[in-house]
């Protein structure tokens, strides 16, 4: 993802507990802990982060999916470090359905773009053998 300002990080990497943000565009590279986020939800591991400008007063945002337990948290930035702002289990089941499951990390894909035209950026998610509509109201 490309956040609008070019000083700032242009790769967020997902580890166990935490989150590395890293400037490919630096002629060298250099571990150093900027800020860290761990989520306050129980047994939550990221293995999916995109980021997203959803209010451009508050800047980066990110979204943050723990495809094992079907979990998307919403991450916002302070001056001090990442907040979770909001967060919610997406997840469809269908015990009756007999056909193609997916994959073991759902939801393994997301785009976060203006899909109704209102100016406000919404979710797609892909899940299974389908696409699941967030629109942001």
């Amino acid at each position: 993802f490309m956040p609008v300002d070019e000083e700032a990080p242009k790769i967020i990497l997902t580890g166990m507990d935490s989150l590395w943000a890293v400037n490919p565009s630096r002629a060298t590279w250099q571990i150093a802990v900027a800020n860290t986020y761990e989520s306050e939800l129980e047994d939550v591991n990221f293995n999916f982060v995109t980021g997203a400008v959803f209010n451009p007063e508050e800047g980066l945002g990110i979204v943050a999916i723990d495809g094992n337990n079907h979990v998307v948290e919403l991450l916002s930035q302070s001056e001090e470090s990442w907040l979770g702002s909001v967060y919610w289990e997406i997840f469809e089941q269908n015990m009756h359905y007999q056909g193609r499951t997916g994959s073991n990390t759902e939801p393994r894909e997301v785009v976060v773009s203006d899909f109704t035209g209102d100016g406000k950026l919404d979710f797609a998610f892909l899940i299974h053998d389908r696409v699941l509509f967030y629109p942001q109201l």
